[in-house]
């Protein structure tokens, strides 16, 4: 099975149907994009093996929902 590995739940559920088949192994494929989130370094060589930088961050944070100028940032519940 082939999943969005970039969406949370869609892991889950290919988890869950992973867990329901108890008749052979099953595989779960992944697919993401490497700097997920990243306007301008997604799926490029800028996003792996060095910095993002301050900017790219701080967009990286608006693009996915999240407080953009929080350094560390844990959602309550978790």
């Amino acid at each position: 099975m082939q999943v969005d590995g970039n969406d949370p739940l869609a892991v889950l559920e290919g988890l869950d149907v992973a867990r329901a088949e108890t008749g052979r192994p099953s595989l779960l494929l992944c697919r993401t994009t490497i700097g997920y989130g990243g306007p301008n370094k997604a799926n490029t060589a800028g996003s792996h093996g060095s910095p993002l930088g301050e900017e790219e961050v701080r967009l990286s944070k608006e693009q996915l929902g999240l407080p953009p100028d929080e350094f560390f940032y844990v959602p309550e519940g978790v």
